[in-house]
């Protein structure tokens, strides 16, 4: 159990610190969690946030070397790796103990008189990871966080919660630098998405609400009005899914037999973009929230269905599991020049991907008529045991 602790954060470090987003305070975040990952024991699954949990005054730790509070509240001792002094703990050291949900969280951290000083490491049993200013046990005032999805925040901290002014990059890569309630972009803000061109405006409840400017993703070209609920006032919302498609194979088994190799796509996988419904291009623009009216994304010309087998039978043959985000840039001539990978990220992943991306023929972006430079993604979870993907 250590030794897959361990990995998974120092995977994690590598992460961060291999992001050209990421700023000096989550590569320090990176530095921390390596330090965390020598003493760790439980196995960090998903994401959580820290909520706001008040102990007994003195009420936590040995009687002989007590412990003023923690958060998420503990379900029973909690143990201090460091100095006792006068009958508190003391000086640096790490903490560690079991959540009412049953799993271990650790800190690193500095103590006086029992009460956390300055700036500790927090590495949640639920698998998201916090470095920055305490109060009271809970994460206040300034500080980083990552998910365990990638997702990361930097800025201000109010009672364990994102509020305030902060920097955050999404699981897709999309980077958000404003104004923030409770884990939402609120107020004023600037956001980049990966899949290209910006927003700055007003933002209510996470989403795009009241006067901003959009730059489009391909042309370059601006809008400036009103957004409503993430959208060009007056524009119709997305298509919902009607229903999903899968990527069946066959592989030999002494008989032939189908395999399904990637479940929960939008739109059928072996249909080119001209041969899209409709509604089932408007699934496609809708993946683009900064595509203009009328403007079409790139596309592989017969569908992506094979680019899912490529990537079948590499995360079976090389036992990766996880998610993924491939992003293929396409240029006016239907080419890919590069690609780029979010989420998981191994040497061999990223050779094979690019491999795999390249073997495709892509329509071009249109924008306004015109064929022109834009991003194609492939966003994937893979199942490396059993060689499986879900879109």
């Amino acid at each position: 159990m250590k030794k897959a602790t361990r990995f998974v954060f120092t995977a994690m470090s590598r992460y961060i610190a291999g992001l050209e987003t990421v700023s000096s305070g989550c590569k320090r975040l990176a530095r921390r969690l390596a330090r965390l990952a020598a003493g760790c024991t439980a196995v960090c699954l998903c994401t959580t946030q820290v909520a706001a949990q008040q102990a007994p005054p003195d009420g936590l730790g040995r009687p002989d070397c007590k412990v003023s509070s923690v958060a998420p509240a503990p379900s029973g001792a909690v143990d201090w790796k460091g100095a006792c002094t006068n009958g508190y703990a003391e000086g640096p050291g790490e903490l560690s103990w079991r959540s009412k949900d049953g799993k271990t969280n650790r800190m690193e951290a500095t103590l006086r008189r029992g009460a956390i000083e300055g700036e500790a490491a927090l590495a949640l049993g639920s698998g998201g990871f916090y470095t920055g200013t305490f109060k009271d046990g809970v994460p206040d005032g300034k500080g980083t966080f990552l998910d365990r999805d990638g997702r990361m925040y930097e800025g201000e901290v109010r009672y364990g919660e994102r509020t305030g002014t902060g920097i955050g990059v999404s699981p897709v890569g999309d980077r958000y630098e404003g104004q923030w309630l409770n884990g939402d972009y609120e107020g004023q803000g600037h956001i980049k998405y990966a899949l290209g061109g910006e927003y700055v405006g007003q933002w209510h409840g996470g989403k795009r609400q009241g006067h901003g400017v959009l730059t489009y993703t391909g042309s370059g070209r601006q809008f400036e009005g009103e957004f409503v609920d993430g959208r060009i006032a007056g524009t119709a919302p997305p298509p919902r899914v009607e229903r999903t498609y899968e990527v069946i194979t066959e592989t030999a088994n002494g008989a032939y037999m189908p395999r399904e190799v990637a479940r929960g796509l939008d739109v059928p996988p072996d249909v080119g973009y001209a041969g899209l419904t409709p509604e089932q291009k408007r699934l496609i623009q809708s993946y683009y929230p900064a595509l203009e009216e009328g403007d079409e994304p790139p596309y592989p010309i017969d569908g992506p269905q094979e680019f899912y087998k490529i990537m079948s039978r590499i995360s079976g043959a090389l036992r990766l599991s996880g998610d993924v985000i491939i992003y293929a840039n396409v240029g006016p001539d239907g080419k890919v020049s590069t690609i780029g990978l979010g989420g998981l990220d191994t040497p061999d992943l990223r050779r094979y991907a690019a491999a795999g991306v390249a073997s495709l023929r892509y329509k071009p972006a249109i924008c306004r008529g015109q064929p022109c430079a834009m991003r194609f993604p492939f966003r994937l979870h893979l199942e490396g045991t059993r060689g499986g993907l879900d879109r």
